[in-house]
């Protein structure tokens, strides 16, 4: 007993001390003095971690009572012109020595994860300029030689480049240039030149199946890169279907994926929330509802303070009083068609009017009328203009443009 009340006693001083604080100590020969920030990425944004002024080239920054997440990290020179990216990783003492001149080849010490980085920087720069040159030459090649040429140079130096990314993933998996390379990969194309309309369907179905298959929502390193948010952002507004049911059932199985990561789900839940709290597509204000329904009324973000909970408590609380609204519109213009058709009939004229027909969408019932314009005693051989308006589940009515069709 004593010897395991000993082991867990061991175990706590040392996470502790893991957790007591940073220091990462910057020197350069390119400045004296000036003001320098640590800032680390957060979705598109730049934020200050810590900033310092420099002493004969120097700066310590440093706190006992405070870490650092793991991400991408870069010290800001004086001046604002030129930073310099380095990792922290599960490493609260770092040193680094950069210079304005040669950037690529700043020496950081303390942190096993920055030489790959290095490395890798290193290569992408050498290989990215051979890729732009062969660019440029096949853009003026005055010959199909000539330019089947160099797309073969760009093809070949482009393979050797994912070989090195694979090379890395393959020989460092739990290190963070891992995290990162993973989650800039697209997934692969089943055909790279789609002949039918199978071939292109195909590919978007498993391109979307496998967008995610490099990136861990149980890992919160990723969130400070600039490359997280901007793959969020195509996926939920490109790639995924604008049917609100579509993505309510993608966010609870993101959520899922993300709830034992307090950092994460902080992140994703707070995204969501902005992004569908004013919806560019109407019915889209049923998936903020979900939201308000699943998580925020349920407590799921106890971060929110409370002028940020009012907000959206009323927000989502008007949106669902719309409703009734809705059906009641919708009552009265079924009420004012078959008034429309019973006129029509009795009068044996032309009469505009409107013809209901209520159809299923996924699991809502929407209401759409389409204004049809009667020209014969036989209302069967009516024709007319269709502009199909739909009432959403929040009571939102809209126009959708649609093919007439015969709804008598």
């Amino acid at each position: 007993m004593r010897k395991l009340s000993t082991l867990i006693l061991g175990i706590f001083l040392a996470s502790t001390s893991l957790a007591q604080g940073y220091r990462v100590s910057f020197r350069t020969s390119s400045f004296d003095s000036g003001l320098v920030y640590l800032i680390y990425y957060m979705g598109k944004s730049l934020n200050i971690a810590d900033s310092g002024y420099l002493n004969n080239g120097s700066v310590v920054f440093q706190k006992n009572n405070d870490t650092l997440p793991s991400g991408i990290y870069s010290i800001v020179f004086p001046g604002k012109r030129h930073t310099a990216d380095f990792f922290i990783d599960r490493s609260p003492e770092i040193s680094i020595q950069a210079d304005t001149n040669d950037l690529l080849n700043m020496k950081v010490t303390g942190s096993p994860e920055n030489p790959l980085f290095q490395q890798y920087q290193l290569f992408i720069a050498n290989k990215g300029r051979l890729m732009q040159q062969e660019k440029n030459l096949y853009n003026v090649s005055t010959t199909k030689e000539d330019s089947a040429l160099h797309e073969k140079n760009y093809t070949k130096i482009n393979e050797e480049l994912n070989e090195f990314r694979n090379k890395i993933i393959k020989e460092n998996p739990q290190s963070m240039m891992t995290v990162l390379l993973k989650a800039m990969k697209d997934p692969e194309v089943l055909h790279k030149k789609p002949l039918t309309r199978q071939d292109s369907l195909e590919n978007y179905y498993h391109y979307k199946a496998h967008f995610w298959d490099g990136v861990s929502f149980m890992d919160s390193r990723i969130l400070r890169t600039p490359f997280f948010l901007p793959r969020l952002e195509q996926y939920y507004r490109n790639l995924l279907p604008q049917e609100p049911d579509s993505i309510i059932r993608d966010i609870d199985e993101r959520m899922l994926y993300a709830r034992n990561n307090l950092e994460m789900k902080k992140f994703m839940l707070n995204w969501l929330t902005d992004e569908y709290i004013n919806p560019k597509y109407m019915g889209q204000d049923a998936v903020f509802i979900h939201l308000f329904n699943k998580y925020h009324n349920a407590g799921e973000l106890p971060w929110l303070n409370e002028k940020q909970k009012e907000t959206v408590s009323k927000r989502a609380y008007m949106q669902m009083a719309v409703k009734p609204r809705g059906f009641m519109i919708c009552a009265l213009i079924i009420l004012w068609s078959f008034s429309g058709i019973l006129l029509a009939v009795i009068a044996k004229k032309s009469f505009l009017t409107w013809i209901p027909c209520i159809r299923p969408v996924g699991k809502r019932r929407e209401s759409e009328f389409t204004l049809f314009f009667l020209k014969t005693k036989n209302m069967r051989n009516g024709k007319g203009i269709s502009f199909p308006m739909e009432i959403s589940t929040s009571g939102h009515m809209y126009m959708r443009p649609r093919p007439w069709r015969r709804l008598l």
